[in-house]
């Protein structure tokens, strides 16, 4: 039976604060904003207890085991037409092993060619699932072995995941929301007040942090913590979901080119090396949705989600030996026409430019972008 939306969107508006408090507590904070992210984290736990079986603390502890940048997390699906005409979907969280590792592995195990790109994205929240936000590259492939050799070869998953996918059946899964302007979260009174605190110690972190990135992350959790509608709510406690799974976090970038196949270029503030706009998904974003934030922000440029083609989501470990705290990334591309002096430029980049395949073999990219523009290139 499908979740009441309003204890679907809780559990979403949990997870989102969770993400804030891991982030703010990894970008090097001083103690007192220490201090406030920690704090919540605490009301991101106690939130969620409001929809969980398991008690405050447990929740507590599993969140304090947060560390690192907090995206939404990969994961692969394959939707597996077998011998017999019988759909069957397997999936695969993207832990330590690499993406063409996992899809190598998959081939051999349902004898089946290795997939060259995604027939789709989605994630959890498209399917209605309540726990940490998950990204989903979906591939289909067409096994040589009938559906019980397939289910003896690689035994059905025990995950949410697989439990949804499988639930719905052979169709492809829906799309998740692109981004767009945010409606208010439906919450009971209880989880208004726990709102209310976190606004508070929003308002007052933004107000009084030395760190512009960490007051930038402080507003953010101020917006989502006003932006509730308080009802009359009941929740029923969900049954268990993973509360920590260790998994690769995702992004997401975009390759312009222009009418003369040239591709833009933008130059980071820190480092100076070259490459395609691009970041970190936010927890409660699609891939798709990221790229457009991105974009808006680095460059000044709004995309249409409906004009963005997706190239591959790449895994940045198997394309470069740098160690990225960013493995999975989602890479599209998309047209653009404007002069680089027309862009709204951020204090992240320094500078952007237009150049040709020929000119990239000269310029100093930032680690993966090569393979990743390469592909993109090849897609033209």
């Amino acid at each position: 039976m499908p979740l009441p939306a309003h204890h679907l969107t809780l559990a979403w508006l949990a997870d989102r604060f969770r993400a804030f408090a891991t982030l703010g507590l990894h970008y090097f904070p001083d103690e007192a904003d220490r201090g406030r992210f920690e704090r919540l984290r605490r009301y991101s736990a106690e939130l969620a207890a409001l929809i969980d079986d398991r008690d405050e603390a447990a929740i507590a502890a599993a969140y304090g085991r947060d560390a690192g940048v907090h995206t939404p997390m990969a994961s692969i699906a394959w939707r597996v037409t077998t011998a017999d005409g019988v759909e069957l979907w397997r999936t695969r969280y993207v832990g330590d092993e690499l993406m063409p590792d996992l899809l190598a592995d998959a081939g051999k195990l349902l004898q089946a060619p290795v997939p060259e790109r995604p027939v789709m994205l989605t994630d959890s929240r498209a399917l209605a699932l309540p726990g940490p936000h998950t990204h989903v590259a979906l591939y289909e492939v067409v096994s040589a072995l009938e559906a019980r050799d397939v289910s003896a070869a690689w035994p059905e998953p025990d995950s949410d995941l697989q439990k949804a996918l499988r639930a719905g059946g052979a169709a492809r899964p829906p799309a998740p929301e692109d981004g767009g302007q945010e409606g208010p979260t439906v919450v009971s009174a209880a989880a208004g007040t726990i709102c209310e605190r976190i606004a508070a110690l929003a308002a007052e972190g933004a107000a009084a942090s030395g760190d512009s990135y960490q007051v930038e992350r402080f507003t953010q959790v101020r917006r989502l913590a006003e932006n509730i509608i308080i009802e009359t709510v009941e929740y029923e406690p969900l049954s268990e979901y993973a509360l920590n799974i260790d998994i690769a976090a995702t992004g997401a970038g975009v390759v312009f080119f222009d009418d003369r196949r040239r591709v833009l270029l933008v130059q980071r503030s820190d480092t100076g090396h070259w490459g395609m706009p691009e970041g970190a998904c936010d927890v409660g974003e699609s891939w798709v949705a990221t790229a457009v934030r991105e974009m808006r922000e680095e460059i000044g440029v709004r995309v249409d989600p409906e004009t963005l083609t997706l190239v591959n989501v790449f895994d940045n470990r198997a394309v470069t030996p740098e160690k990225l705290s960013i493995p999975i990334a989602a890479v599209f591309t998309a047209r653009l026409d404007a002069a680089p002096d027309d862009l709204a430029i951020n204090h992240e980049v320094r500078q952007v430019m237009w150049v040709t395949a020929q000119e990239l073999v000269h310029l100093d990219l930032w680690p993966g972008h090569r393979a990743k523009i390469g592909a993109a290139l090849d897609t033209k």
